[in-house]
Parts: structure tokens; sequence; C-alpha cells
């Protein structure tokens, strides 16, 4: 076992905010090919190799994100001059409540 102090230093720390700030920035410059009522639902945004992956909020969200994949990989292509050949469209988990009221 590893101590968490050895675990969580600054530098992992720094790293995993940056990826998460490039994340939403890519997410955020992605938007304009969706939709106005499907914009709000796109979560993150991230490149992994030659494909796009993009977090949604919710299965149905997800699934009317994947019909604009030609229009998402076209921004990527012109704005962010990345040739991209894939895009898959994730649901991010559910989250839970910080403190769940049990019947007890």
């Amino acid at each position: 076992p590893v101590a968490l102090r050895h675990l969580i230093r600054a530098d992992n720390v720094a790293g995993i905010t940056e990826k998460i700030e490039r994340s939403q920035k890519l997410a955020m410059s992605l938007r304009d090919a969706f939709p106005n009522d499907v914009k709000p639902h796109l979560l993150s945004a991230d490149v992994r190799d030659d494909r796009l992956v993009l977090v949604a909020d919710h299965a149905v969200w997800a699934a009317r994100m994947r019909y604009y994949t030609s229009d998402v990989l076209q921004i990527m292509a012109a704005s962010h001059n990345l040739a991209l050949t894939d895009v898959a469209v994730r649901v991010r988990p559910p989250v839970e409540p910080d403190n769940p009221q049990r019947d007890e």
C-alpha cells in the first residue's frame, strides 16, 4: 500500500487541474456544432490518438450528439487543425448526492 500523502502531490494535482481545464475549453469550442438545446449537455471533450471523446450528462443527450459527429469533426479540423477520424460520445456516470438521507 502507498500512503495517500505520496499520491497527492502538488504536481499531480496541477497536472489533473490542467487536463480538466483543457477538456472544458475544448468542449466550449465545440458547443457551436450543436443545437441550443443540446449545447449545455456537453460536459467535456478530449482527444485520444485520432479520436475525439465527448462526455454528455445523460444518455438521451449523448444520442443526440452522435447525430452531429460530422459537424464536430469539421470544427476540429478548421478550428484546432486536427484531422480526427472518429468521435465517441460517452455518458458521465450519475452523480450521487453528498449526504443522502437514510430512513433509519
